[in-house]
């Protein structure tokens, strides 16, 4: 069992990569369908549960489509304290300052990650560039990054 309030990042990857699934399978298929197979996203938050049955945890799955089609954030959050496990923020004039409040502060611009990350605005939080995870790097529609998500991510 996993501390999920005082995770490493080490554990937060393992969590990435257990298998999860739908707690309501209905709901996740409607965000499934609204993101996956739409030729047109609407916008807005579209939400789902996500379980991991055999670590007892409990996510929320979110998805945020902004009226921009190419910025969009999709993420799993832990429903007990809404830690971000892992969240991909797309969007090419997006701007993130890592090192937040230290000497070496410097900006990621551009589609990014958070990886065991508080969800309040005012935590700092390192991101690592999207274009460093191959997986990733060259999706641009939210349709192909959601597919990737899921698979990513071991929700079945």
């Amino acid at each position: 069992m996993y501390d999920i309030d005082n995770l490493t990042l080490a554990e937060a990857k393992n969590l990435i990569n257990y298998e999860k699934n739908p707690k309501t399978p209905l709901d996740y298929t409607y965000v499934y369908n609204s993101i996956a197979t739409s030729l047109v996203v609407k916008r807005g938050k579209y939400q789902a549960i996500i379980v991991d049955n055999n670590q007892n945890i409990s996510y929320y799955l979110d998805v945020l489509v902004t009226p921009v089609s190419t910025t969009f954030t999709i993420s799993l959050r832990v429903q007990k304290n809404n830690l971000h496990l892992i969240r991909f923020d797309f969007g090419e004039m997006l701007r993130h300052k890592n090192n937040y409040g230290k000497n070496n502060e410097y900006y990621v611009h551009g589609s990014h990650v958070h990886i065991n990350s508080l969800s309040n605005k005012e935590s700092p939080k390192d991101v690592v560039p999207i274009s460093n995870i191959d997986k990733f790097k060259n999706l641009k529609t939210i349709q192909d990054a959601f597919q990737e998500f899921v698979v990513y991510t071991n929700i079945k």
